[in-house]
């Protein structure tokens, strides 16, 4: 602690509000001290106003117990008196006024002029002099700051979207070649049809081309239903080969999918991504145009050239390819497994739901375990083609609608609900929308195998009784025997279930998630 004279060095205030150095006839440069006040001080030793900053006085170690200023404070003291801004009163002892004790913070004024000594915050001084002039000495690079932080945030906007990162990620040559690849893998199976087909009285690569168009709806008539005539002993339905239309869009998806995944990563835009999967469809299209040539011509062609390029050369690669970029860039790899789990668990559930309706409803007495469950999966069938009811059948299997319906709109919601990443409506959606795929493909094998029991020779090999190869055979003809109607069944009922509902479910899931989140 400094001793009773260290208090003679620090400035007095008078009665009328002037302040008095006792000490020095130096003149005292403070760090807010103006020029005026400089000069007075140095000519005749009259009154001069100081800050709070020269208030507080120099510190001991410099000036010891003697009190006595320098005169003229060094770029140390300045600096050691800037970073004790805020901490006057450590500053080499108490400020004393003459007649009282005034306030550390007054609001007065006098003869002299007011001083104003405000303590706004570490490092900001709010000071005023004699004058009322305010300092510039602390914050005059403060507008450099700001705009220094203005173009930092300018910089990071611009990092967040680099629109020639995002090109450059696309999958502009492994796409392509997928596509072809694809394509050459649907070609070869289509011609195996073709060569297995009898009685077509034409080249079996032309019968293949002309297959590979039809599984892509781009011919008048079905080609490969062709293929059940040659059997003796079995004929089952047309539908049977339902299966082989599924290729198509199963296997532009799967490309799309894989190419887009292995080139992208999460800072990939979503539609960046779908763009990137519809390029499937540039490697895609010279192969069926080729296909096209091949197919047998003339005015009795199966074939159409426009229709032929414009759906299997342009919609099914442009459309399926697209979607698999999405859920490729939407979705990662362990979300479109936890997808499939969904869709597995709710096409189960569906399946144990029909029971509970059909069984009570079938009025065809004694049929037998197998044409029951046969009769309970195509319950589910006939939702999906929105083809249930007959007078077979009593009313109360028309529960099937809103129970399928129910469990996909769950699975959506509970799919939505359950991850922790969805803050919104669109990352809900994306996540009520990934059991679609596997919806798709269990649909569609369970409408391929259960057209099979109709078959007489499957039936009696299977040992069905009378009463149960008749309800068998009903439910199939009428409800599953053509092409179309399988068709039907499965891209409908997909587009209904797990498209619309689930991806309805998972809507709400995000937007209930986002409205309870703790940002609102």
């Amino acid at each position: 602690m400094p001793g009773p004279d260290a208090t003679e060095g620090v400035s007095h205030r008078s009665e009328t509000g002037g302040d008095r150095d006792e000490n020095t006839d130096e003149p005292t440069t403070g760090t807010d001290a103006t020029a005026e006040d400089v000069g007075s001080t140095s000519d005749t030793g009259r009154e001069h106003e100081e800050t709070g900053w020269e208030a507080a006085g120099p510190p001991p170690d410099d000036h010891g117990d003697t009190g006595q200023g320098t005169g003229t404070e060094s770029v140390d003291d300045i600096g050691e008196a800037e970073a004790g801004v805020g901490q006057e009163s450590t500053g080499g002892g108490a400020e004393a006024s003459v007649g009282g004790t005034e306030p550390s913070v007054p609001d007065s004024s006098g003869p002299g002029g007011a001083e104003q000594t405000t303590d706004s915050g570490f490092g900001t001084e709010g000071g005023t002099d004699t004058g009322g002039q305010r300092s510039s000495e602390v914050g005059v690079d403060e507008p450099a700051t700001g705009a220094g932080e203005s173009a930092s945030a300018d910089a990071d906007t611009d990092d967040g979207f680099d629109p020639v990162a995002q090109i450059k990620g696309l999958p502009l040559l492994t796409a392509p070649l997928a596509g072809l690849v694809t394509a050459v893998v649907l070609a070869v199976l289509s011609t195996v049809v073709g060569v297995l087909t009898p009685n077509t009285g034409s080249d079996p690569v032309a019968v293949g081309a002309t297959v590979l168009l039809d599984l892509q709806f781009a011919t008048q008539t079905h080609v490969p239903v062709g293929l059940l005539t040659q059997f003796d002993t079995a004929r089952p339905p047309d539908a049977t080969l339902g299966v082989l239309y599924l290729l198509p869009p199963l296997f532009l998806y799967t490309a799309a999918k894989f190419v887009t995944a292995y080139n992208t990563d999460e800072e990939t835009l979503t539609p960046v991504a779908g763009v990137g999967g519809a390029f499937v469809a540039v490697g895609y299209f010279p192969a069926m145009l080729v296909a096209v040539f091949l197919a047998p011509g003339g005015p009795l062609s199966n074939v159409k050239l426009l229709p032929a390029i414009l759906l299997a050369g342009i919609v099914y690669p442009l459309l399926f390819g697209t979607i698999g970029g999405l859920v490729a860039g939407a979705l990662s790899g362990s979300e479109r497994r936890i997808g499939t789990l969904y869709g597995v668990v709710g096409f189960f559930l569906i399946a144990v739901g029909s029971f509970v309706f059909t069984i009570p409803a079938i009025q065809f007495g004694d049929v037998g375990l197998l044409p029951q469950i046969h009769a309970s999966l195509f319950t589910v069938v006939a939702v999906n083609g929105l083809r249930l009811g007959n007078p077979n059948i009593g009313a109360l299997v028309l529960l099937a609608y809103p129970m399928v319906a129910f469990v996909v709109f769950a699975a959506g919601f509970l799919r939505g609900w359950n991850a922790e990443d969805v803050a919104g409506p669109l990352r809900g959606v994306a996540k009520g929308l990934s059991p679609a795929v596997t919806y798709f493909t269990l649909l569609g094998l369970l409408a391929t195998v259960l057209p099979l029991l109709a078959d007489p020779w499957i039936a009696r090999e299977l040992g069905l009784s009378p009463s149960g190869e008749n309800l068998v055979r009903f439910l199939v003809q009428t409800k599953l025997f053509t092409v179309g109607q399988y068709v039907t069944a499965v891209f409908v009922g997909t587009l209904l279930f797990p498209i619309f509902l689930g991806g309805l479910g998972g809507t709400i899931a995000g937007t209930a998630r986002y409205l309870l989140s703790d940002e609102n």
